[in-house]
């Protein structure tokens, strides 16, 4: 068994996703500040054999901006709407 993590919860996110989901061509996107969209949308996540990226509001951390540009990831589903996560969030890199 292999340990995921990174240096907080969205480079964990992007560990997880790369190493669970390589093929995925959906992701569910989900505040990584608050953990109720994240934790409903597990069983969607499941089904579509897509993993569950979390996002701050306004941008997406760089380790999860390169597993998307790496991927087959074609869509993006937002969880909790845009006061979760803004659809900005998706092209804006964090600083």
């Amino acid at each position: 068994m292999t340990r995921l993590a990174g240096a907080d919860r969205y480079d964990t996110s992007a560990a997880v996703a790369t190493a669970v989901f390589p093929q995925a061509s959906t992701a569910l996107v989900a505040s990584g500040d608050n953990f109720p969209d994240a934790l409903a949308g597990v069983p969607a996540a499941a089904l579509n054999a897509a993993p569950m990226l979390l996002l701050p509001q306004q941008c997406t951390p760089l380790s999860l901006a390169t597993y998307v540009a790496n991927s087959q990831i074609s869509s993006e589903i937002i969880l909790g709407g845009p006061t979760s996560v803004t659809p900005e969030a998706l092209t804006t890199t964090c600083a």
